[in-house]
């Protein structure tokens, strides 16, 4: 036994170490808008001698922490001669700019070539590093001190303009990052593994692709682990998905839009409906009257939003619907891929800025996340493709809407808080037929007791003697 012990001891001893695997990428960074050509300010490299502290505003922070700096290049162009220039430039990537935090990252001579012009720059000054710089979160700081002969023609840099009259030079970064694979699974509602799709993850500034294979397993390689990425998967016949924000990897300080990294991605074959059940329907077609009872938004009435009948629902419009017996569509019947996704349907009287009202969906996605203050989402439907996704509920009651995830062709409210009630209390839901004008099917959102008199309109307070709607059926008080 010992001998065997020892034996794994060495062919442990010559097993190859997995060394972990960088990409390179190059990636600008400007500052201000909008782009112009100036003149040498405030890199003058014309003069005999110019010294310049230039700060850039980390709006790449997320993407760049923990990355490594290889390279800068500012572009320009030089309609001069070609000049000879010593440089020495110090960076600070982050931690404010401190004095103690500047790394020297060049000191020698370096040649700015003559041509370029202020339609096609041309790399100026090239500045590579002996040693890859690692980055921080926070601010960007470039010192840089030029010498050399003084001449008459400008050198012209490519630069941003900011409010202030403040002008920076366009910077060209090259960034090493860590790869990392990230894996996953796709298949459709019934487990089916889902063959062909086009897995996409990305952010702001990085796009990586995959195929998932014939058991629906995919692999993206990520160049950069870095930041939050969202993911879309698209195959034919079947609608888009996409996810919201997630890491690739765990970080020590999450950000609060990003949930955990999607593994098992379930893309609905078919819609499915059930008889009685409020569910939410829109279709690039008009869907089948015989189908069930169609609500459409009409207006809203305090926390009251009013959904009336319509007997002929329409394309591309979002309704409630309460089908007559249970039934399915087939996702492949409708040609999705390049259906534009819908517009919302707003409230009468609501701001045209504060986009309110019902929307639809072509694809499986998050509800919106790009919403203003004071606006709440809200998901109608009751089936399972429309749901919460977020199990923490201190983190649905102030992000609920960076929690919810609304189903290929279905919809959802985006509310505006109009009252002190709608805000902490939610909406309530109204549906009037057609025919009476009487609602027959309401949802209460909260544990509420509500009673409506028979023209559908809500009492406030204890109703008096009398007959009265409550939960959709006539009680008399």
């Amino acid at each position: 036994m010992k001998r065997r012990f020892t034996l794994f001891l060495l062919l442990l001893g010559i097993l190859p170490i997995q060394a972990q695997e960088y990409s390179t990428r190059e990636v600008k960074i400007i500052e201000g808008t909008p782009v112009t050509i100036g003149t040498g300010a405030p890199i003058d490299v014309t003069k005999d001698s110019s010294k310049v502290w230039l700060k850039y505003r980390s709006g790449y922070k997320h993407y760049f922490s923990g990355d490594y700096l290889t390279r800068i290049v500012f572009i320009g162009y030089n309609p001069g001669k070609e000049l000879e220039r010593h440089l020495t430039v110090e960076v600070s990537p982050g931690l404010g700019g401190a004095e103690s935090n500047f790394t020297t990252v060049f000191d020698g001579d370096c040649i700015i070539p003559q041509g370029g012009s202020a339609d096609a720059c041309i790399p100026m000054v090239t500045i590579d590093f002996a040693e890859p710089l690692r980055l921080d979160i926070g601010d960007f700081h470039v010192k840089m001190t030029c010498t050399g002969n003084a001449v008459e023609t400008p050198v012209y840099f490519e630069m941003k303009e900011d409010e202030y009259s403040n002008k920076w030079p366009t910077l060209l970064l090259t960034i090493q990052s860590e790869v990392t694979y990230f894996d996953g699974t796709i298949a459709d509602q019934d487990g089916t593994p889902v063959k062909g799709a086009a897995v996409t993850v990305y952010n702001d500034l990085l796009s990586f692709d995959a195929t998932s294979g014939d058991n629906g397993r995919f692999s993206v390689r990520v160049g950069d682990n870095n930041g939050f990425y969202r993911l879309t998967a698209k195959v034919p016949g079947f609608p888009d998905y996409e996810t919201r924000s997630f890491y690739v990897k765990e970080v020590s300080r999450p950000s609060s839009i990003a949930v955990p990294a999607p593994e098992n991605i379930v893309i609905p074959n078919r819609l499915d409906f059930y008889a009685g059940q409020q569910a939410t329907i829109i279709l690039p077609e008009a869907p089948d009257p015989a189908w069930g009872r169609y609500y459409r938004l009409d207006r809203h009435e305090g926390r009251n939003i009013i959904f009336v009948q319509e007997s002929e629902p329409k394309a591309d419009t979002p309704y409630v619907i309460f089908p007559y017996e249970d039934f399915s569509i087939g996702m492949a019947d409708y040609d999705l891929a390049q259906r534009e996704e819908p517009q919302i349907v707003p409230f009468p009287d609501s701001d045209p800025f504060g986009h309110t009202g019902f929307l639809g969906s072509y694809k499986s996605q998050p509800t919106r996340i790009d919403l203003y203050d004071g606006e709440y989402v809200y998901i109608v439907d009751t089936t399972p493709d429309c749901i919460t996704e977020s199990q923490d509920q201190s983190l649905l009651y102030h992000y609920n809407f960076f929690n919810q995830r609304v189903g290929a062709c279905r919809a959802y409210l985006v509310l505006g808080a109009y009252n002190v009630e709608m805000k902490y209390e939610g909406p309530r839901y109204v549906f009037i037929d057609e025919s009476s004008g009487i609602s027959d099917k309401l949802t209460v959102t909260k544990d509420h007791i509500t009673y409506f008199d028979l023209q559908g309109r809500c009492i406030n307070g204890k109703p008096e003697k009398g007959i009265y709607i409550q939960n959709g059926k006539k009680i008399r008080k």
